[in-house]
């Protein structure tokens, strides 16, 4: 009984199915699952359900790793319906002991479609794991970063920063570090270290440089952003100046200036070295650019703090709000807690301005609400997880972020 309780609490969904192919495939007694129901352990309808979480995640976390390795084995080899490719994914990797190219290529890919649902939470656990099955070398070292950008976004600060942590900056290249950097920069303001914000514009600097002429669309993103924290920094910022970022815009700047990001960057570099008036026409033009029907989500939750500021020197609390309001909803929709907490603190910020309490209140409310504290459940229903390995249901659509 004790075997199919494990197989029971490693099956994220309480598939039945699952469970009793599973249980076939580990030679499990198949009036096992009646016994667990007999003692009140389980409930098992269309669904297995455990009588509390507590109970799942006693079994789950009370037995040796061995033991779970072999059940998640099994449910790996059962589990064969084309909507849970994921799932199994999942089940493959916890059944791996060491390093495995093979699964972390199936992890990388489960990733790419929680990417592609906008499940920044469950492509962060799948690429972590995928970095812990990966030896050493060149992937490895591709996998960490893009584990630790898919972190960032799902807003687990120090997760990003411990992946950082691991990586050998002398075996990377230029592009690879400036991505290193670019992620330290977003990841290091929201630590709340102190003196934190006035070094991140002079990371964002050192990150184009890095980037340079082989990825210039990347530098002038770098230089955006490094624009956009010099707002926060104000006289605390070290490192380098705003005339400094004005310049290096101007050297990097692309003849046509087709992207968002050009745009915005052409703004803030002529706000910053010319007098205000003959700066509104750029300002304008980025604000247009930011409020475009066919902008992709992925631009405006990387674009809407620089535009909501850009908003703001021309008073056009209009243009601000339909900004600010449209980004929310998709990080909210996306489970991107990163971008979240900072646009509704802008937008807490914009209200006061506004003299609006009520709603000031109300966005204060929903930011504080964003930090999530660490679950110790190692349930495989569960969502959380005691260490960098994320539960079962973290690879499932059902219960990705979307």
């Amino acid at each position: 009984m004790q075997t199919w309780l494990l197989l029971a609490a490693a099956e994220p969904s309480g598939d039945r199915a699952y469970v009793a192919a599973g249980s076939a495939v580990l030679g499990i007694d198949v009036d096992a699952g009646d016994l667990a129901e007999a003692r009140n352990l389980v409930r098992a309808d269309e669904r297995i359900v455990f009588r509390h979480p507590l109970v799942c995640s006693a079994i789950y976390g009370g037995v040796a790793a061995g033991q779970r390795r072999r059940v998640h084995a099994a449910l790996a080899t059962v589990t064969r319906r084309a909507a849970d490719t994921d799932r199994r994914a999942w089940h493959l990797a916890a059944g791996c002991i060491g390093p495995d190219d093979d699964v972390a290529d199936v992890l990388d890919r489960a990733a790419e479609r929680a990417r592609e649902r906008g499940g920044y939470s469950a492509r962060a656990s799948l690429l972590i794991r995928a970095v812990e099955l990966t030896p050493d070398g060149p992937r490895r070292t591709g996998r960490t970063l893009a584990a630790a950008e898919a972190a960032m976004t799902a807003g687990r600060a120090m997760q990003t920063l411990a992946l950082l942590d691991g990586l050998d900056m002398s075996s990377i290249d230029e592009i690879g570090r400036g991505r290193a950097l670019m992620i330290r920069a977003s990841t290091q303001g929201f630590t709340g270290e102190i003196g934190s914000m006035a070094t991140i514009p002079a990371i964002c600097a050192a990150a184009a440089h890095a980037f340079g002429a082989q990825a210039p669309d990347l530098a002038r993103e770098a230089l955006v952003m490094a624009f956009e924290r010099s707002l926060a920094a104000e006289w605390m910022m070290t490192g380098t100046t705003v005339t400094e970022l004005a310049e290096r815009a101007r050297r990097i700047a692309s003849p046509d200036r087709s992207s968002l990001a050009d745009v915005l960057l052409q703004a803030m570099a002529t706000l910053a070295t010319v007098p205000f008036p003959a700066a509104v026409p750029g300002i304008r033009a980025a604000i247009d650019a930011s409020r475009a029907d066919d902008l992709s989500d992925g631009e405006l939750l990387r674009f809407a703090w620089v535009s909501v500021a850009l908003t703001t020197a021309l008073w056009d609390n209009e243009a601000r709000t339909a900004i600010l309001a449209r980004a929310i909803e998709v990080a909210r929709r996306s489970g991107a807690l990163h971008p979240l907490d900072a646009l509704l603190f802008i937008q807490s910020l914009c209200e006061t301005v506004l003299a609006a309490d009520g709603a000031t209140n109300a966005e204060i409310a929903a930011t504080l609400t964003l930090s999530p504290t660490p679950s110790t459940t190692t349930c495989g229903r569960c969502s959380g997880n005691s260490g960098s390995t994320p539960a079962a249901s973290c690879a499932t659509p059902t219960s990705a972020p979307r």
